[in-house]
């Protein structure tokens, strides 16, 4: 009778995507992307459109860790710097 949040995963337990079934008020799904060797998300696609995101390389501080996003449309751009204990320094948006 009510709205049902329906998941699938990848091969290694990460979300693939999400739908809703029954939904009273239409709701868009979404879809995610990850990298094939390091795991971490790389797109996200819903019904406002598609945000990717980018991660630091080894060999500076926040390997791997988020280093941008950037959504569809208007919504801009987000970047992150880390610190040697690989907390997050700055964010900045655009």
């Amino acid at each position: 009778m009510g709205q049902i949040k329906q998941y699938a995963y990848t091969v290694d337990d990460q979300i693939a995507s999400v739908s809703y079934a029954n939904a009273i008020n239409p709701t868009a799904g979404m879809t995610m992307a990850y990298d094939p060797y390091y795991g971490y998300r790389t797109s996200m696609t819903d019904g406002v459109g598609t945000t990717t995101f980018a991660c630091n390389p080894v060999g500076i501080l926040g390997a791997h860790q988020l280093w941008s996003e950037t959504g569809p449309a208007s919504s801009g751009a987000v970047s992150y710097t880390y610190d040697a204990m690989v907390r997050m320094a700055t964010r900045h948006a655009t």
